[in-house]
Parts: structure tokens; C-alpha cells; sequence
């Protein structure tokens, strides 16, 4: 009989940015971003890893709602390729990162909820969203990207307010209409 030796298992490949995003004193959440990254596309000598890799970009999601990775967990989100249960957390996570100020995760966020991606169908908690992003645009250091996010908004509110999904609301529509002009005058 052969007494060959079995192959050698190698050890998992240990990611220096993964090591540092899962400290507890990260407060920079590129490293969370650059490491999931890797995970989820099978780069870096990386395996693909798309568990591995929601972890760790809503690791860096919690360190900020500006932070690359929320988009990312977005973007996990719309492609439906999350189990359910990380669904739910990353839902979650973008909502912090929406009650953070992150505009444009509000608007994603919302889109979600309006269209039941990731969650079942809830109008009304789109329109409040939308109703936020459109009102949120900062007067004093208005940019034409937040400007631009502020007006996808209104523009959601007074398209949800028509549709029959949601209470009519004439009054409420106007004013979003009223915005949504005010904001488009200030982008030309």
C-alpha cells in the first residue's frame, strides 16, 4: 500500500485591511471597503466570498454614512443577491447611514422601500424618505450633486403622492412641485 500523504490544506488567506476593518478601534472604513471589495469580486488572490463580503462592507457602512461601503451594501441590496436575513441588516445599516445625512443612500433607500427591493412594498416609508431628501438640500453650501439628490426627492414624493399607492395629497404634492422648480432654477 501507498503511504502518499494527503495534500496540504492551505490556511485561509489572512487580508491585512480585513484585520484591521474588524478592530474594534476602526474609524476608517476604507480598509472595510478595499477587503470587501476583494471578497466580492475574487480579486487580490482573493476566493469570492459575497458572505465575507457583505460583512465587511457593512462593518464600514457603521463607521459612517459617507463611508464607500453603504453604497456598496446598496448595491448588494438593488442586485438582490443577499439572503434575507442580510437583507435585513443591511436595510438596516443604510437606514443609519440615511439618519446620518447620507442624501443620496436616503434616495436608494427609498427607491427600496417603494419598490419592495429587499423588503416588501412600503409607500409610505419611501414618501417620508423622499420627503426628507427633497427638503434636506442645504442652502448655504449647495452643491449641484446634492442639489441634484435633493430634487430626485421631490421628484419621488410627487410622482408617490400620484400614484395611488399612498394617500393623495394635493397641498404636498404642490409644495414638492414648488421644490423641485426652486432647485432646478438654482442648478442652471
Amino acid at each position: 500500500m501507498d503511504a502518499t500523504p494527503a495534500p496540504a490544506v492551505p490556511a485561509p488567506m489572512v487580508d491585512p485591511r480585513e484585520t484591521r476593518c474588524r478592530a474594534a478601534s476602526n474609524k476608517d472604513g476604507s480598509d472595510c471597503f478595499l477587503a470587501a471589495n476583494d471578497f466580492d469580486r475574487g480579486a487580490a488572490g482573493h476566493p469570492v466570498d459575497r458572505p465575507r463580503a457583505v460583512e465587511l462592507y457593512a462593518l464600514g457602512c457603521k463607521v459612517g454614512p459617507e463611508e464607500p461601503s453603504c453604497g456598496a451594501l446598496k448595491n448588494e441590496i438593488v442586485s438582490l443577491q443577499l439572503v434575507v436575513a442580510t437583507r435585513g441588516q443591511a436595510l438596516a445599516l443604510l437606514e443609519a447611514a440615511c439618519n446620518g445625512g447620507n442624501l443620496d443612500l436616503c434616495n436608494d433607500l427609498a427607491t427600496a422601500y417603494r419598490d419592495g427591493v429587499g423588503t416588501a412594498p412600503e409607500p409610505v416609508k419611501a414618501l417620508a424618505l423622499f420627503a426628507r431628501t427633497c427638503a434636506a438640500a442645504p442652502d448655504g453650501h449647495a452643491t449641484p450633486a446634492s442639489l441634484e439628490v435633493s430634487m430626485v426627492g421631490c421628484r419621488a414624493v410627487v410622482a408617490l403622492l400620484g400614484s395611488g399607492a399612498v394617500p393623495a395629497d394635493e397641498p404636498r404634492a404642490a409644495q414638492a412641485d414648488a421644490r423641485m422648480k426652486d432647485l432646478k432654477r438654482r442648478l442652471e
